[in-house]
């Protein structure tokens, strides 16, 4: 009889998890359909219908600064020409709450040209809705000219073995919440003391994507640190936003960015906003797995445009 009990268990605890990582694949399959939609949507009915149509009606974009989505799609007439873009890599919460897309994208002025007159990659963070429907949170990219092919194949995340299920179960979300905004603020406090590049490996996951406007993603911590080289400066931020998925394992936080140059820091050369999705590692750290920002042109910069 006890070896009956412990055999149905084993059982059990083998079928959950099967359950489980189909609920997480199902998940992020539906969140990759519903972006090829949006992406779909915009070829066939123009830029501004479809982001009206998949923008929740409290999205935040980037233009460059973080503002509210549905009131600049709304107010604006609808832009000529063609927008298209494929995601090449995704990912979901555990609770399939929250998620991601990234990918290449391409515009075209005239829609009947063959030659694109700007590249980029853009980023999507997605919220599924009460009613079930995946809708954009964040929208937000940068541009870059070509320097190497494109990706073809979709890349699903396969993060899901590295995260264990206690979060899910554990996870206070008040509590975790604002512990992620204290770990973003720390990570710019770190970046002041102790140096941006050194911050930034204390932060960043293995398999970060690093985003900069003019420049083609780099995906990998090492590759990002050797890039991390060449800049200069004291880099600072300070977090407007912060959410996360209700199993506490996936969030982003956004806001404004400096970077100060003079003695001890005491003048602002470059503002910009950012975008940083965090993921909870395997230990229970939270790390960044993509982190992209944009300068924000200054008035005068304004003034000879």
């Amino acid at each position: 009889m006890k070896l009956t009990l412990n055999l149905l268990m084993i059982i059990f605890f083998i079928m959950s998890g099967c359950i489980r990582k189909k609920d997480f694949n199902d998940n992020l399959n539906s969140l990759v359909k519903t972006e090829l939609a949006f992406a779909k949507k915009s070829k066939e009915t123009g830029i501004r219908e479809a982001f009206l149509t998949f923008l929740s009606d409290d999205a935040i974009v980037f233009h460059p600064e973080p503002i509210k989505g549905k009131p600049l799609y709304a107010e604006k007439p609808d832009t000529p020409g063609l927008l298209i873009w494929k995601p090449i890599f995704a990912d979901v919460s555990i609770a399939g709450d929250l998620g991601y897309t990234t990918g290449p994208f391409e515009f075209r002025k005239d829609a009947k040209k063959k030659e694109p007159d700007g590249y980029g990659h853009y980023v999507t963070v997605w919220k599924r809705q009460n009613d079930g429907k995946w809708r954009v949170v964040i929208d937000a990219g940068i541009h870059h000219s070509v320097v190497e092919r494109h990706p073809k194949e979709m890349v699903l995340s396969q993060s899901y073995k590295r995260n264990s299920h206690k979060y899910w179960k554990k996870v206070d979300i008040e509590k975790e919440h604002e512990k992620l905004l204290t770990q973003d603020r720390k990570f710019s406090k770190s970046s002041l003391l102790e140096g941006f590049k050194t911050a930034f490996e204390v932060y960043i996951a293995d398999d970060v994507r690093y985003y900069r406007m003019d420049e083609f993603p780099i995906i990998g911590k090492e590759a990002v640190l050797v890039k991390l080289e060449e800049k200069n400066g004291l880099l600072t931020w300070e977090p407007m936003a912060a959410e996360m998925s209700i199993s506490g394992d996936l969030g982003y936080t956004y806001g404004i960015s400096e970077v100060k140059t003079g003695e001890s820091g005491s003048v602002v050369n470059r503002r910009g906003s950012y975008l940083r999705i965090w993921k909870k590692q395997s230990d229970g750290e939270w790390k960044v797995v993509l982190d992209m920002a944009n300068p924000i042109p200054s008035d005068s910069d304004k003034a000879h445009n």
